[in-house]
């Protein structure tokens, strides 16, 4: 059975959720990059002061929420995005299709296996 958090560790939540909507530097998103909490690193991506280099810090995350966060964001490059998209179609889900979404509105093609088309070769970007 899970402990309750204490007071103290509830405080120190609150006060890294806080700092993920308020962060406006490189330096306070490199330390929410690292939180162990998951949905605080999401909220940190969603933070709309949070820049492409900002949003690259969460692009490698484990969980999908950062990540979805990336594929939604404004500030989101072309860069980003095509780094989201999955070789593999058994690892597509929603970080992928929304990616894959934002390109294809920006003109982007995909070719058969649903990866991008760059370039007038028609490579694929991975």
């Amino acid at each position: 059975m899970a402990r309750r958090k204490t007071p103290e560790q509830i405080a120190d939540e609150q006060r890294r959720y806080e700092l993920a909507r308020s962060a406006s530097t490189f330096e306070e998103f490199s330390v929410l990059a690292e939180d162990p909490n998951q949905a605080i690193r999401a909220a940190a991506a969603h933070n709309p002061a949070a820049d492409p280099a900002a949003l690259e810090l969460f692009l490698k995350d484990r969980f999908w929420g950062a990540r979805i966060e990336i594929a939604l964001h404004p500030n989101a490059t072309d860069e980003l995005l095509l780094r989201l998209l999955e070789a593999d179609p058994r690892k597509r889900g929603v970080v992928h299709h929304e990616a894959e979404r934002r390109l294809a509105a920006k003109g982007v093609h995909f070719d058969d296996d649903g990866l991008p088309l760059i370039g007038d070769a028609g490579t694929s970007a991975r």
